[in-house]
């Protein structure tokens, strides 16, 4: 089994769980649709998000809001037989059974 430490786990029937699970989706495939141009800690953090989705095998993945100084990601995958959907912000990496 994969340890899920990178993750912290939101309940999927409360308020941020079931946003997440709702309104939370990629929406770009790559920096260059958000940014003409970015910074190297950008460019780190997003292959951290593509690392950590192809850790677990994900799909459906993309930068799902930015702004000038961040953006956060998402991704799903599966997991011993659950869904789960991630969102990767710049403070947290969250969590949702779906």
């Amino acid at each position: 089994m994969k340890d899920l430490k990178e993750f912290t786990m939101v309940n999927n029937t409360s308020k941020q769980g079931k946003d997440i699970i709702q309104n939370i989706s990629p929406r770009y495939y790559d920096l260059w649709k958000c940014y003409n141009s970015f910074s190297f800690a950008k460019q780190k953090a997003y292959d951290y998000c593509k690392e950590l989705q192809a850790k677990y095998n994900g799909f459906n993945g993309g930068i799902s809001g930015y702004c000038i100084t961040n953006f956060s990601y998402t991704f799903e995958f599966e997991l011993e037989g659950k869904k789960y959907k991630a969102w990767i912000t710049k403070c947290n990496n969250y969590l949702v059974e779906l």
